[in-house]
């Protein structure tokens, strides 16, 4: 979104929260994903390879859940149905 103020606004909290979250995701990950400067945020070279492998992953799992979501709507097996003579 290039600023916090932008990706907060969108993300529907505040820009100290946002910072937060993202600070938090560097420290854990022990890696810089944003070079910061007074007027714009850009992604570092690891902070864009962590933002594909990301986004491959989350688009993976949509994936899946719209396969399951799929195979819960088809019917599938066999189909007995039990009826007298008279009915044929």
């Amino acid at each position: 979104m290039g600023s916090f103020a932008a990706a907060a606004e969108e993300m529907d909290m505040s820009n100290a929260m946002c910072s937060k979250y993202v600070r938090g995701l560097e420290e854990e990950l022990g890696a810089r994903l944003l070079n910061r400067t007074t007027r714009q945020l850009n992604l570092t070279e690891v902070g864009s390879e962590y933002h594909r492998r990301v986004i491959d992953i989350l688009t993976d799992i949509e994936d899946a859940e719209q396969n399951v979501s799929e195979m819960q709507q088809q019917p599938t097996g066999t189909l007995r149905i039990l009826a007298p003579p008279s009915f044929g």
